[in-house]
């Protein structure tokens, strides 16, 4: 700045005198702006684009015009959002991602989003319906088996188990237990051991059990004696090897068990055991169906 400077002329001629004012620069004139990854940025104060981080990218004008800065932040793509599933053979899972169904093995099936947002990763396994085996007494012997992916419940394992329990009530009677004689109970589920209890001078036994038809199709009706009316039995039929293939229980009505829907067993001799809950006596007859 120059204020009043004088240049002193002779006395014919004026003095020369200088105010100069000298204006400040104007302060920078700053952008700050921010990207997705991915995404491009042109700036207005020179018209070019930019993908990557900037700090105090400046254009340096003159005196009068303030200098051009950018700060340009790209903001990184977020981790991908994964989701892991498992369903069972026939099952179908719906991604939330898109909606959409998807019944087959998955792995890191993508949707691919803009810079700013993760992208959508699906890893779906597909396992095969597992096999559970009944073993409520917990004997490590098995009653029976379903085939469906959720437990049935309680008793229910995947533990692959034999399935010859013959009373999955009791832990003390299964195919790995001795046979006890004379007790009236199938310990072993063998209807081939001899136990005993047929010699019991009883009024339930061998010579007044009737069973017809025999050979049978597809019905057996079992006639007791009347002091056995309206007991619960325990109807088991093994095959001449000692494994169980049909087992269910009835009530005696006016001394007779109708023992229906075994014409899904083949053709073959068997062995019927009929065992009276309360007593846990019981008889074996052989059986042949056609």
């Amino acid at each position: 700045n120059q204020s009043a400077l004088t240049i002193t002329n002779d006395g014919c001629t004026a003095d020369d005198v200088l105010n100069l004012t000298v204006t400040p620069k104007p302060a920078d004139d700053v952008t700050n702006a921010t990207i997705c990854s991915g995404e491009t940025y042109v700036w207005a104060a020179n018209g070019l684009s930019y993908t990557t981080n900037q700090s105090a990218l400046t254009i340096t004008n003159d005196g009068c015009t303030a200098d051009d800065v950018l700060n340009l932040t790209v903001t990184p793509k977020p981790a991908d959002d994964v989701t892991n599933a498992t369903i069972c053979s026939g099952e179908t899972y719906v991604w939330a991602a898109n909606g959409l169904s998807y019944t087959t093995n998955q792995s890191a099936l993508t949707i691919t989003n803009d810079g700013c947002t993760a992208d959508d990763v699906l890893n779906l396994t597909v396992t095969a319906m597992p096999v559970w085996y009944l073993d409520a007494d917990g004997d490590n012997y098995a009653e029976s088996t379903i085939t469906q992916c959720a437990s049935p419940g309680v008793g229910y394992t995947t533990t692959v188990l034999p399935i010859t329990d013959c009373d999955d009530t009791n832990f003390n009677i299964n195919p790995g237990v001795t046979e006890i004689p004379g007790n009236g109970i199938d310990d072993d589920c063998n209807a081939a051991t001899p136990d005993g209890a047929l010699d019991i001078e009883d009024d339930f036994n061998l010579n007044n059990l009737l069973i017809t038809p025999n050979p049978f199709s597809s019905t057996l009706n079992i006639k007791l004696p009347l002091s056995y009316n309206n007991d619960e039995f325990n109807i088991k039929i093994f095959d001449l090897n000692g494994r169980l293939v049909f087992s269910k229980q009835y009530s005696s009505i006016n001394g007779t068990i109708n023992v229906t829907n075994l014409n899904r067993l083949e053709q073959a001799p068997y062995l019927l055991k009929v065992i009276n809950k309360e007593t846990g006596r019981s008889v074996v007859k052989r059986l042949i169906k056609y």
